[in-house]
């Protein structure tokens, strides 16, 4: 779904929130043709100093009213995990919600069992540790490489990026994840996709000591 200061679903002011929602609910209806089975949310954008934890209540609310519109459509609501290595963008702005393992636990306790999460590993600088610690409301992935300072989206196969894929590959197995392994990086061909899976998939294997056959 949108993401960006004026479609953010954490809004303080609740006249303007509400009218976020109606855009999204609207998208929502448009998406339906599609028959989609997971609508993500992004759960802020960028915050004002010191108004996070008035901004995690306005995005819950939000989130658990969007919810009712993505359910009538038959589909199943996620919220992705957001960039932010440290709480600071600038001297002006916080990073977005869910920028750490303990916050993205805490909000998404505080949100109903059946609105799920979406981890980005390019996200966070501990993928396994966030894999493990939501267990089994992971719905989704957005499969990308990264070094924890900027929005790199390397390919997991390049080589460019510092994620632990052998660790990320023994989470997922651990939490008995059945999603999608969809990617959102970089890459120089399409068929390098399904080489890449088998590669790091084999590293896993490879790691357990266990026949793939």
């Amino acid at each position: 779904m949108p993401f960006g200061p004026r479609i953010d679903i954490s809004m303080q002011d609740d006249t303007e929130r509400q009218k976020v929602l109606e855009l999204h609910k609207k998208i929502i209806g448009y998406c339906a043709l599609l028959k989609p089975k997971i609508i993500l949310f992004h759960p802020s954008f960028f915050l004002g100093l010191n108004e996070r934890e008035i901004r995690k209540s306005q995005m819950i609310k939000s989130a658990i009213d969007l919810n009712k519109t993505v359910k009538e459509i038959g589909a199943t609501t996620v919220i992705e995990n957001m960039f932010g290595p440290e709480l600071l963008r600038d001297a002006k702005r916080e990073r977005p919600l869910f920028r750490t393992v303990e916050e993205s636990v805490e909000i998404m306790n505080r949100l109903p069992s059946d609105i799920y999460a979406a981890i980005d590993l390019n996200h966070t600088k501990y993928p396994s540790s966030l894999i493990y610690a939501l267990g089994p409301r992971l719905k989704t992935l957005h499969v990308a490489d990264g070094t924890d300072k900027a929005e790199n989206h390397f390919f997991p196969c390049s080589g460019e990026g510092h994620n632990d894929w052998v660790a990320i590959f023994i989470a997922l197995n651990a939490v008995g994840y059945k999603g999608p392994f969809m990617y959102e990086s970089k890459y120089q061909d399409v068929s390098d996709f399904k080489s890449c899976y088998e590669s790091l998939y084999q590293s896993f294997v490879k790691a357990l000591g266990v026949s793939n056959k």
